[in-house]
């Protein structure tokens, strides 16, 4: 079983009953067994994967250049959402980069509020009107953060926040690095009417040290995840919406 996690990186209980031709009981003890054996192995809804640990901010050109295409078909339905003279809140990231692209070619008048400085500057010829927060910048990301922000934030008022991610873990908890970021993006979620967070394959499966918000806390999870029947239940239960594309 530790083989077939190494090389697929997660596993569900159905499919190691399958392959082994076990009980799905069996599974689950085997699978505690093997948590508790090697700590890169961890126990999820319906299955385990292999966990991976986010202790800083990745540098945002390094982001820029993975999965494009998953994030480009995640920002085409995150646009769909919008309609014109809508005030949005777009996050930091790659992903919510790929859907300032779509804003700055549309025909649409939008009130755009932001912290990236990159999405800030992508839309200058736009037709939207461009709001930065102000803050601090975090040099490795290129957003804005802090109390100058957050108080900004804390004033305004959004039809709708984009949000982005760096680590999802088996629990459905959002997580990051940044002690920064882990004030800052709940007070955008309290000052917006719907939110959607923007999250592709990669953000799954892993472990950093701030607790942000849950999947269940956003209007949506946008996503080019394939999720499992059993995964999709537990989540349906646990109340998070999945939007897959």
């Amino acid at each position: 079983m530790y083989k077939m996690i190494l090389a697929n990186s997660s596993v569900t209980i159905e499919e190691l009953s399958q392959t082994f031709d076990v009980t799905p009981m069996t599974v689950r003890r085997d699978l505690e067994k093997l948590s508790d054996m090697h700590t890169n192995v961890v126990r999820c809804h319906g299955g385990a994967m292999l966990a991976t640990e986010v202790n800083i901010e990745e540098n945002f050109e390094n982001k820029r250049v993975l999965n494009v295409d998953d994030k480009a078909r995640i920002a085409s339905k995150a646009f769909s959402m919008i309609s014109d003279h809508d005030t949005i809140y777009l996050d930091a990231g790659t992903t919510i980069l790929e859907l300032a692209k779509l804003i700055a070619v549309s025909n649409l008048s939008l009130t755009v509020v932001t912290n990236d400085l990159a999405t800030s500057q992508l839309l200058i010829p736009s037709k939207s009107e461009v709001l930065l927060t102000g803050g601090t910048i975090q040099k490795s990301t290129g957003c804005l953060v802090g109390s100058i922000a957050e108080e900004m934030i804390s004033k305004m008022r959004f039809k709708v926040a984009f949000m982005g991610a760096t680590a999802i873990n088996e629990s459905f908890e959002v997580l990051t690095p940044s002690i920064e970021k882990r004030t800052m993006k709940p007070a955008v979620l309290r000052s917006a009417a719907k939110s959607y967070l923007l999250v592709d394959e990669d953000k799954f499966g892993k472990y950093s040290t701030y607790v942000i918000y849950s999947l269940k806390d956003f209007t949506g999870v946008i996503t080019t995840r394939v999720f499992s029947k059993t995964e999709k239940n537990e989540m349906e239960e646990f109340g998070a919406r999945i939007i897959e594309v």
